[in-house]
């Protein structure tokens, strides 16, 4: 894995075809090579709190370009060998064989594959109202990649996953969605540790998103000017200080809609907005519709089978 410098590599590309759907907006552009795409196309519904549905191994040959905008799932892209180059928010890379990266949710992700070159890479998508909360349970919602991960293990998993898809097998989705991040989880956990600065600024964040942000004062508390502590956070994590306490704020919000107990003004409240006008623009801002709406998509059903409503 290698970053670049030029990410505006990836905006000068033409996006030919577009498709909106509930997963985002889409654009490709050339051709994909060949390989197998498996969807999931059962009658019966999906687990609604995590699953695959998508898992694909192709051979890319040949210039091939995809661009997403606000999906609503993960992608997991393992280059098994060749190269790829992908967009992750504000950062750019160029995976290699070994290479498992993590395009996330409610991020601007985009692949590239150029001209005179070869790749073979695994993909797997998965998405459910558990996603971001085991993304940030699990450290992993500012990881871009885990590099040299375990060629046999991976491969073996997507196999499964692919399986599983084909057979229909629904009540096995969620267990492979799972066993992926595990797996993921497994891979950064054998890397070396954060330094201890780093992991107090992110424990910060986890603790402190929903108090009034400060950028000035908190970079203070780390003895740092607010340039070298925005530079330190998006380093971490992809995003400015202010953008990731809304990232924590937007997770928190997800999981207490789904829970579907309080109302709006008390989600944003929750979530440290004191308007729920504010948190209402900004949570449309990011997911493309109302608190509302998404807790009607997303809500858990109670003990008597029927959806909780507002009151």
């Amino acid at each position: 894995m290698r970053q670049l410098a030029d990410i505006e590599l990836f905006l000068r590309q033409p996006a030919c075809f577009q498709a909106r759907s509930r997963d985002g907006s889409i654009c490709r552009a050339g051709e994909h090579g060949i390989g197998e795409a498996v969807r999931y196309t059962g009658k019966a519904a999906l687990p609604p709190e995590l699953a695959c549905f998508s898992a694909y191994h192709t051979f890319l040959e040949g210039y091939s370009f995809q661009r997403r905008r606000r999906q609503n799932f993960l992608s997991l892209e393992y280059v098994v060998s060749g190269e790829i180059l992908l967009r992750c928010g504000g950062r750019a890379y160029a995976a290699e064989a070994g290479d498992l990266f993590l395009l996330r949710p409610g991020a601007e992700n985009d692949w590239l594959h150029p001209e005179g070159s070869s790749c073979e890479k695994y993909g797997i998508l998965m998405r459910g109202k558990w996603l971001n909360l085991l993304l940030e349970r699990f450290r992993l919602d500012g990881v871009d990649f885990v590099p040299g991960a375990e060629s046999g293990a991976v491969q073996s998993l997507f196999a499964r996953v692919c399986r599983d898809l084909r057979e229909e097998a629904a009540e096995l989705l969620g267990g492979d969605a799972f066993a992926v991040l595990q797996m993921v989880r497994r891979f950064l956990d054998a890397a070396p540790p954060l330094p201890e600065l780093d992991r107090a600024i992110l424990d910060y964040f986890d603790c402190h998103f929903a108090e009034p942000f400060h950028p000035g004062e908190v970079a203070a508390r780390f003895h740092m000017s607010e340039p070298t502590f925005r530079r330190r956070v998006v380093a971490l994590t992809g995003r400015t200080p202010f953008q990731q306490a809304v990232r924590l704020r937007m997770l928190r919000a997800e999981s207490l809609l789904a829970a579907g107990t309080l109302r709006i003004k008390e989600v944003a409240a929750e979530c440290g907005y004191n308007s729920a006008y504010h948190f209402t623009n900004e949570f449309r801002r990011i997911y493309g519709v109302s608190p509302s709406q998404y807790r009607a998509d997303h809500t858990v059903l109670n003990n008597s089978g029927e959806k909780t409503e507002e009151v």
